[in-house]
């Protein structure tokens, strides 16, 4: 049996974002905007907020997100959220996480502590709707929230009330991301697609958006990193979006619980580290499915798809040693058994892992 979650409604085009006023009315009169200040510095939050009060829609700014938010961050803007009728979340993946649960928790008593895991929320919060900045974590199709705690750990909350109400993905909204942020965000989107294709959990439909997600991103990330057209840029944004329905109904893997020690002790951007992980935890996991591994090959043009990936990662400045961010080597003991705690991630990877096979995967990295 094969069962799809995906969002209510997705808007996806160049200047989609035009038609957030006349969606956010359907909702009510009181709408908060929640946001990271660099996403209000670049003048994206002013655009949309000018598309709202055009419909006479009175419109709150909520800009203290910051990445991986912790649950100092939420509980915020929980009670920040408490008399609106609407949650319009605008940026990348944190801002989008922090809508998604504050949106859904305003309705629901007590702790946020309280739903982490999986299917622990009651009942539908307020509406939200998801505006995504970068073409990279596909929060906006997804019914996960990661928050990190006090110690640094990051936990989870799965549920389906997590699913945006509408999700508008406009590509010109990430046309002015800087090159790093574009390279970083797509490798991102290129894990979640691989991940996903690959998972134990995966099927026919997860599948073909997988493919086609890894396609785009083979042929449009390059350009996306050093022109920024908007070809690339559309192909970027669809790719995103067509992964993260992927990996919501399939899962991902190891390359995200390996990836996870390293951003949280050394501060790497998601994407970053997901990247500098994916052509080892491929290698790993080759023989477990060498026939899907080759079609990934044959997707990006090559026979061999752990040297394409290599290869795509150093043309769009990507690094793929870990002792290039100063990770010491001593350090991959402890990340081998943090690693090994993901066991939500681990237990749909292709190939079984144990400590050993961690170990060495991270030696190879280092």
């Amino acid at each position: 049996m094969l069962e799809f979650k995906t969002p209510r409604r997705i808007i996806f085009g160049n200047g989609a974002v035009r038609k957030v006023g006349v969606e956010a009315k359907k909702f009510g009169d009181k709408i908060l905007i929640i946001t990271d200040r660099g996403v209000l510095k670049a003048g994206i939050v002013d655009k949309v907020r000018g598309y709202i009060e055009e419909e006479g829609l009175d419109v709150d700014i909520f800009d203290r997100v910051k990445p991986e938010p912790s649950i100092d961050v939420f509980k915020e803007c929980i009670e920040v959220l408490k008399g609106y009728d609407l949650a319009i979340g605008i940026g990348g993946g944190s801002s989008l996480d922090v809508t998604k649960a504050s949106s859904v928790l305003v309705k629901n008593e007590g702790d946020i502590n309280d739903y982490i895991g999986i299917n622990k929320i009651k009942k539908e919060g307020i509406p939200k709707i998801l505006i995504p900045t970068t073409s990279g974590s596909g929060s906006e199709v997804s019914h996960i929230t990661v928050l990190t705690d006090e110690k640094g750990n990051k936990n989870a909350i799965y549920s389906k009330y997590l699913f945006s109400d509408i999700s508008i993905v406009d590509p010109e909204l990430t046309l002015t991301l800087p090159k790093k942020v574009t390279a970083n965000t797509g490798f991102d989107a290129l894990t979640h697609a691989i991940e996903s294709y690959v998972s134990l959990r995966s099927n026919e439909l997860t599948d073909a958006l997988a493919l086609k997600a890894i396609e785009l991103i083979s042929k449009s990330l390059r350009d996306a990193v050093n022109t920024g057209n908007i070809e690339s840029r559309h192909n970027m944004a669809m790719a995103s979006m067509l992964a993260g329905m992927a990996f919501v109904n399939s899962s991902l893997g190891a390359v995200h619980a390996l990836a996870y020690p390293l951003g949280v002790k050394y501060h790497l951007a998601h994407g970053e580290s997901n990247a500098l992980m994916l052509p080892y935890v491929m290698r790993f996991n080759y023989n477990s499915n060498p026939e899907k591994f080759d079609e990934i090959g044959k997707t990006m043009n090559s026979e061999n798809c752990i040297e394409t990936v290599m290869k795509l990662a150093e043309d769009v400045g990507i690094i793929l040693k870990m002792r290039d961010f100063g990770v010491k080597r001593e350090d991959i003991e402890e990340f081998s058994e943090i690693a090994m705690r993901s066991k939500r991630l681990l237990e749909y990877n292709p190939r079984e892992m144990r400590k050993e096979d961690a170990r060495n995967i991270y030696e190879e990295a280092w």
